[in-house]
């Protein structure tokens, strides 16, 4: 992928500007580029065909038309947003947001972008580099139009809340996750729902990563999204590092969250409940932190 030159000053400056005094930390530029390859199965079945979306995320006008931001209701003693600053997307939260791109997704795709996460600049607030969080492939469990009440657009009932989205069906991964004074050391990928019927499910949880540096944010550091759900392939790669990948017959972990246990059975990929989904909606996800994104790009997979 070639970055705009204009982001990669930006990156390199980041700002130096205010936001209610607080003054934000310079990112470091990753010098490495997108490479838009492939890994691991996918590799092994696809090969990269054409951009099918793509949003640079420099322009206030395009951000507000392509994306619809959700955020939680929760009282806040620190500023909150979601805007173009500079040529890149600023989001700050210190309870949580979801920001959905409008554009359906369908088939097999890879989604690619660019994120940092920036040293906290407030000490003793909640903002902390952590969550790098996303959804894809998501749809509301009715399948109502996105648009529609009830749709997945409706910001009355995914209101950005983490827990108002247990419902919904798709995928789910994250890096960086934890507590308010213990985080940035967890990794997910989740297949979607957990809950049903208000009831707590049992639902494919990996976590076999939490606590490895390799897979973990690195603040001021910008790091490479990819996502990929292509049949009965899905694949979450940071970095250019697998952290998680699943293929038909794989074995998954099994979790229900009403236990405590990370683990409380073991499925096979691909059989009995645990199908793939190759439609939906993807979004940005966050708690608590304040991210930088560039660059968001979705590719058509073809088989070879």
């Amino acid at each position: 992928m070639i970055v705009k030159t204009q982001n990669l000053i930006a990156l390199v400056l980041l700002f130096f500007c205010c936001t209610s005094g607080q003054s934000q930390e310079a990112v470091e530029l990753n010098n490495q580029g997108s490479t838009n390859k492939l890994y691991g199965y996918a590799a092994d079945q696809y090969k990269i065909g054409v951009i099918v979306q793509q949003d640079s995320l420099d322009n206030q006008d395009t951000f507000e038309k392509n994306w619809l931001v959700q955020f939680s209701q929760a009282d806040l003693k620190l500023p909150r947003y979601a805007r173009i600053e500079d040529g890149l997307l600023q989001v700050q939260d210190p309870r949580g947001c979801t920001i959905w791109n409008k554009s359906k997704l369908e088939g097999s795709i890879m989604i690619s972008y660019w994120v940092a996460a920036p040293s906290s600049y407030n000490e003793g607030n909640d903002i902390v580099p952590r969550d790098i969080n996303q959804f894809w492939m998501a749809n509301t469990p009715e399948g109502f139009d996105p648009n529609a009440p009830g749709g997945l657009f409706d910001s009355k009932k995914y209101n950005g809340d983490f827990k108002s989205y247990d419902q919904l069906k798709g995928y789910y991964a994250s890096t960086g996750g934890g507590t308010v004074t213990n985080n940035n050391r967890t990794t997910r990928l989740r297949r979607y729902p957990r809950q049903q019927n208000e009831e707590f499910i049992n639902h494919v949880a990996l976590c076999t990563r939490d606590d490895n540096k390799d897979f973990l944010i690195v603040p001021n550091q910008r790091h490479h999204i990819q996502l990929v759900a292509a049949n009965d392939i899905v694949q979450y790669i940071f970095d250019g590092k697998i952290v998680y990948e699943l293929k038909k017959g794989d074995a998954i972990d099994i979790r229900n969250d009403a236990q405590k246990e990370d683990k409380i059975a073991e499925g096979i990929w691909g059989s009995g409940l645990w199908t793939t989904y190759n439609s939906g909606y993807f979004g940005f996800r966050m708690t608590r932190t304040h991210h930088v994104y560039s660059d968001f790009e979705v590719f058509r997979l073809n088989k070879k």
